[in-house]
C-alpha cells in the first residue's frame, strides 16, 4: 500500500510554451539502496514495483529536484519509465507545466506523433500519448501540492497488450 501511495504521489518530463525551464541541468547520482524517501516532497521511490526494478535515482541542482528511471518487462517487451519530481513553478498552471513537459518529450523524441491527449485544465492531472515510430511514448503529469511530478514511460507498440496492465498498477494512468 505504502507503494501505491508512491506511485499514487510520482510522475515525470517536460519543455515547450514560453515559460522557462525549470530543470536543474547537472544530475547527481544518490546511492540509495532498498526504498528511497526524497523528504523534501514525501514522495518513496521503492526498489522494486511489480516487474519494474530502479535502475537510477539522481538530483538535479539542490535536493528538490529527483529523477528515478525504473525498467521492467519480457526483453522482448522492455519499459523504461523515468519519473521527475520538481518544485511547481510560482505562478504557473497545470496545464502551461505539461505544455512544457510535453516539449521536453518531443525534444527527446523529435519524430513522435501525437496519439491522444487527456488535458482537462481544472485537473491536476495531465496526460497524452505519442508514437515515435515503433515506440509508444506515454507522458503524464500530477501536481501534487508544492510539486510537479511527471512521469514518462517508453516501450515497443506492438507490446500494450503485454505491458499495459503492469503499467496501469505502476502509473495511475488507465491505457
Amino acid at each position: 500500500m505504502k507503494t501505491r501511495l508512491l506511485l499514487a504521489t510520482l510522475v515525470a518530463g517536460s519543455l515547450g510554451c514560453a515559460a522557462p525551464a525549470t530543470r536543474a541541468p547537472q544530475l547527481t547520482p544518490i546511492g540509495a539502496t532498498g526504498e528511497y524517501r526524497h523528504e523534501p516532497s514525501h514522495m518513496l521511490f521503492p526498489d522494486n514495483y511489480g516487474i519494474f526494478r530502479r535502475v537510477s535515482l539522481g538530483q538535479r541542482g539542490d535536493n528538490t529536484h529527483i529523477v528515478a528511471g525504473y525498467v521492467g518487462g519480457s526483453p522482448r517487451c522492455l519499459a523504461a519509465v523515468t519519473f521527475f519530481v520538481d518544485p511547481v513553478v510560482a505562478g504557473e498552471s497545470v496545464t502551461s507545466a505539461f505544455a512544457r513537459a510535453s516539449g521536453e518529450t518531443l525534444m527527446a523524441h523529435p519524430s513522435a506523433i501525437l496519439e491522444s491527449e487527456d488535458i482537462d485544465p481544472k485537473s491536476p492531472w495531465q496526460r497524452a500519448i505519442y508514437v515515435d515510430a515503433d515506440r509508444r511514448v506515454e507522458l503524464g503529469l500530477r501536481r501534487q501540492g508544492p510539486y510537479d511530478v511527471v512521469d514518462r514511460a517508453v516501450y515497443p507498440v506492438q507490446c500494450i497488450d503485454e505491458l499495459g496492465p503492469k503499467l496501469t498498477e505502476f502509473l495511475p494512468w488507465k491505457r
